[in-house]
Parts: C-alpha cells; sequence; structure tokens
C-alpha cells in the first residue's frame, strides 16, 4: 500500500457523508477494506488500522492487534 492510497481514501471518507455513514455502521475491518478496494483504493487490513485515526472513523472498533 501506499501512503498516497491511505490518504487518497481517507480525503473521500472526509467529503463523503454517505461513505462516512457507510464505514461507521460497520465494526468489521474487512468489510472496510472492502469498500476502499470498490472505490479503487488498494488499502489492507493493517493499512487501515495503521493509518486511519478516530476523526476518519470516530466509533469503529477494530479489534486488529
Amino acid at each position: 500500500m501506499s501512503e498516497e492510497q491511505l490518504k487518497a481514501f481517507k480525503k473521500k471518507i472526509k467529503n463523503d457523508s454517505k461513505l462516512q455513514d457507510k464505514i461507521k455502521a460497520t465494526t468489521d475491518p474487512s468489510a472496510i477494506a472492502e469498500i476502499a478496494k470498490e472505490l479503487g483504493f488498494l488499502i489492507s487490513l493493517s493499512d487501515l488500522a495503521d493509518g486511519l485515526g478516530i476523526d476518519e472513523l470516530d466509533g469503529v472498533e477494530w479489534g486488529i492487534d
């Protein structure tokens, strides 16, 4: 994963309230990775766990160590 992909995904989340709602509706990191993939972003589960902060995914419980 490139940091550029993660930054672009974060920007997409920030600017799309429907996407924010869709992501906040799940606590499954695999589902969020799939959403990213559907949108054309190459992001892994570990990238998500390491790179997305509380401000992007307020309330999402990752369950990844």
